[in-house]
């Protein structure tokens, strides 16, 4: 199946590159040998989509010159086994079609290749099938290609130069090997070389092929864990046009850092990074600071660029010595010798007219890439040779053995294996790569002339300058945000230093979040630091529970001179009209109000708090029961005298009812408040009482307040609900009995009481219930409470103990049997004759005695 697909896609290119199969000028390098290696050089520069005329004598023909010299070598090592190796190498000119179309006439000359399944299709019928491993392509782009094709029928391939990181991938490229580091390695050390300067913002430039764009992917992944940003990015294709190129300058000329430097990074080969910089030398933009790849580092740029390119900095792989190259290179009998059909149209492009021995005569530095290239041809001799060893023992020649086993995959495993071959120091790292081994150069100017300086190794992803940082700037776009600020960006890479609000920091310079303080705390001035927010509560000593407290006091100490006078003068008819117990219920409520302030203004505990329940709704509900009980005497008092002033009016016989004593109000008061303390008892069981913190956070100054939960929030009106119950029915009944007669003589008191008590709750319940905190609730209950307890002793105690004390003419038994009803009605008997006023004497005396009775009746 994959041959019938190589065969198939072998003539389609065969179709497409006729030309280069059936043009008689065709040349290529054949050195004969018992296995083949195949051979994938660029030895001419591109004219379009053909080859051109030019050579080029910066890689391709000294790479093809390189891997001969060391074929040479290898065949020295082999010459006991009496195996040689042989080469086919043809010219790519860096494109595609010539390299695919070259590449399956060597898959057809394939070792691998069963004799008879390519017959019909061969272009060159002459040459065996022997190439065994193939060396190239030059580049990325069309080794992805040819890595593919090759795949498929299990040729091994090694390639001197290809780095694309994309090649990386095993399984899609199984037989594919190089002897450079894949250009991962070099986006990190061009990355920690930003670091290095300190070049934080940076602009990428990168071209449109497998090379640069896994470059630029693998550099954009290194600078975002190195904390480098990149500002501007742009793909450049490979027929960019001119317009293009300088709405690129003009857009770089915007994206210089606080020092006024622009620092730019140049991921492709040379021939559009020329076109780049050329348009930059043109617009005279200056403080450009050039980071290149190894498609422009070490290259001497074109004449009139050396000023713009001054300074610039990048990564190549490190030039090794290959001992005896550059000798034999420029060795006139090479010369004249050299298997390279292009040597001598070499000469004559760049050297012409020479007859020299000097003449081309070419030093070590001239040579990239060409020990990487000895690393290819070494690792398929040391490998041949392995194998050799371990399949025909002592035998010399190619054994049988050999030949009936030899496959791309036993191959590929033995080139895997290869380690120091031929005293050489390369090995494959992981069997698939080069080691990461590269040189840091800037293109410095010397005396009068510029040149490439080394200045540092990349070695093992270690970075190592022998110079110190030449700049000294920062390359970001802005200046950076110290502690207590944060970055808000306003376009890529760049931003404004915010402070943060109040509330939240920033503990490390350069942050992007606020992160907000923990419950309790809030920021210093410096936004850099949580502190402990100062957490207050009303104290005895504050000026507002200063003023309630002292008024507390005077209350309460009124409301005990009060009770003095109550239990001294209560025999008197005044007070025993009142009701003693009723009243002392009623005083004890009244102490209660005064002294829950106390409580309420002390340091909130559970004990406190637990007591605040207990004395606020108690006070109230003491009060209200005690009022309500009294009431209900009153009123049925009232009834029962009426019905029987009708009876007896009627002329009717009056029986002696049972009317209600205080002893029953006072019973039913304490039945009243039981229900409140019941209920306080089993709130304190399911929610035990417990104090919370509240912080004011948006303040100026932040605060915390410490209060009981319950006045944080609206529990305090559960707890409230049975004495409002209480008022609004004592309300009621304060206004049925408001005409009572003086008998009853504090019936209008307490209607007083009773319509103030309520205006009280409608204040109160709006001020407490829109308080905004805790404090403003604690103080609205506790002048609540003082106003309520002042008002019950206002209203019902202070007039009689007036009396008592400073009127004591007045606290007889007539006046408080006297009766509004009776005085109206001798002003109305007066009018009648005397038999009139006699008649209605006689009718009214069986009446009178029964109201005494009935007065001293529900007094008792």
């Amino acid at each position: 199946m994959a041959i019938s697909f190589g065969c198939l896609t072998f003539c389609l290119v065969t179709l497409l590159g006729y030309a280069f199969c059936n043009s008689s000028g065709q040349r290529y390098v054949h050195i004969p040998g018992d296995f083949m290696l195949g051979g994938l050089f660029p030895v001419h520069f591109p004219d379009g989509d053909k080859c051109g005329i030019t050579i080029d004598q910066d890689v391709g023909i000294h790479l093809l010159d390189a891997a001969i010299f060391a074929l040479k070598e290898v065949n020295g090592f082999l010459t006991k086994s009496r195996i040689s190796l042989g080469l086919i190498a043809y010219d790519t000119c860096y494109i595609i079609n010539p390299s695919l179309h070259h590449s399956l006439e060597l898959q057809e000359q394939s070792y691998y290749t069963q004799h008879g399944e390519l017959d019909n299709i061969t272009c060159t019928p002459f040459l065996s099938r022997r190439v065994i491993g193939v060396i190239g392509p030059v580049t990325s782009k069309e080794t992805r290609i040819v890595a593919s094709l090759f795949d498929l029928f299990q040729m091994p391939q090694i390639s001197a130069s290809a780095t694309s990181s994309i090649l990386n991938d095993r399984k899609k490229y199984k037989y594919f090997k190089r002897t450079v580091p894949s250009d991962t390695h070099q986006a990190k050390g061009i990355v920690q070389l930003l670091r290095y300067f300190g070049w934080q913002y940076v602009n990428i430039l990168y071209e449109d092929s497998s090379y640069g764009s896994y470059g630029y992917r693998d550099i954009k992944t290194f600078a975002s864990l190195g904390n480098i940003c990149i500002g501007y990015e742009k793909q450049i294709s490979e027929n960019i046009k001119d317009v293009e190129i300088m709405g690129i300058v003009n857009e770089l000329k915007s994206r210089k850092n606080l020092e006024g430097k622009i620092v730019v990074v140049l991921f492709m080969l040379y021939q559009n990074a020329y076109r780049i910089i050329r348009h930059v030398h043109h617009i005279h933009l200056e403080d450009i600071i050039w980071i290149g790849s190894d498609g422009i580092t070490g290259r001497d740029p074109p004449k009139g660029l050396e000023d713009v390119m001054s300074g610039t900095l990048g990564l190549t792989l490190e030039t090794l010595e290959y001992p005896g190259f550059s000798q034999y290179i420029n060795n006139r009998q090479t010369i004249q010798t050299n298997p390279n059909p292009w040597y001598e149209d070499y000469l004559n492009q760049y050297f012409p007219n020479c007859s020299s021995e000097s003449c081309g005569r070419l030093n070590d530095t001239d040579f990239p890439y060409v020990s990487n290239m000895r690393d290819a041809v070494y690792a398929f001799g040391n490998a041949l040779l392995n194998m050799h060893s371990e399949m025909c023992q002592n035998l010399t020649g190619v054994c049988k053995k050999m030949k009936e086993n030899f496959t791309g995959d036993l191959m590929t495993e033995y080139l895997e294996r290869v380690k120091d071959p031929f005293n050489s120091t390369f090995h494959f790292v992981d069997g698939v790569e080069g080691p990461a081994r590269y040189s840091i150069l800037q293109y410095l100017r010397k005396d009068d002339s510029y040149e490439w300086i080394d200045i540092g190794k990349f070695l093992e992803n270690e970075l190592m300058l022998n110079v110190q940082s030449a700049y000294g700037e920062i390359s970001s776009c802005s200046a950076s945000c110290w502690k207590g600020y944060i970055k808000r960006i306003t376009e890529k890479c760049c931003w404004e230093c915010t402070p943060c609000p109040a509330g939240a920091i920033a503990n490390s310079s350069n942050s992007y979040v606020c992160v907000n303080c923990p419950i309790g705390f809030t920021s210093n001035v410096d936004r850099n630091e949580c502190i402990r927010i100062t957490v207050s509560y009303f104290t005895y000593d504050n000026p507002f529970s200063i003023a309630i407290l002292v008024l507390c006091i005077l209350g309460f100490l009124l409301c005990v001179a009060v009770s003095v006078v109550v239990v001294k003068t209560r025999n008197t008819p005044l007070l025993k009209a009142t009701g003693f117990e009723t009243s002392i219920v009623l005083l004890f409520s009244i102490l209660l109000s005064y002294s829950s302030p106390f409580v309420l203004l002390s340091k909130p505990t559970s004990g406190s708090c637990a007591l605040a329940r207990l004395f606020i709704g108690m006070s109230y509900t003491l009060a209200y029961s005690s009022v309500l009980s009294k009431l209900i005497v009153y009123k049925r008092a009232f009834d029962v005298r009426a019905g029987i002033k009708q009876r007896a009016l009627k002329g009717q016989h009056v029986l002696r009812p049972y009317i209600c004593t205080m002893k029953t109000a006072l019973l039913l008061s304490l039945v009243l408040s039981a229900v409140q303390l019941l209920a306080i008892i089993f709130w304190m069981i399911v929610d035990t009482p417990a104090h919370d913190i509240s912080y004011d956070a948006l303040a100026q100054q932040p605060i915390g307040h410490r209060a009981c939960k319950d006045s944080s929030d609206f529990s305090y009106f559960l707890l409230l609900f049975w004495p409002f119950m209480l008022m609004i029915v004592c309300l009621v009944f304060a206004i049925k009995t408001r005409k009572l007669p003086e008998g009853m003589n504090d019936s209008r008191e307490i209607m007083y009481c009773s319509f103030t008590s309520s205006v009280i709750w409608l204040a109160f319940v709006p001020l407490y219930a829109f308080s905004g905190t805790a404090a403003v609730r604690v103080i609205s209950l506790c002048v609540s409470l003082f106003i309520h307890a002042t008002v019950f002793l206002a209203c019902l105690f202070l007039t009689k103990i007036y009396i008592v004390i400073f009127r004591p003419e007045k606290n007889n038994k007539a006046r408080v049997m006297r009766s509004n009803v009776s005085k109206s009605q001798d002003s109305c008997d007066g009018t009648l004759g005397k038999d009139g006023q006699r008649h209605k004497n006689n009718q009214n005396s069986h009446f009178d005695k029964h109201h005494e009775e009935e007065t001293l009746s529900y007094r008792r």
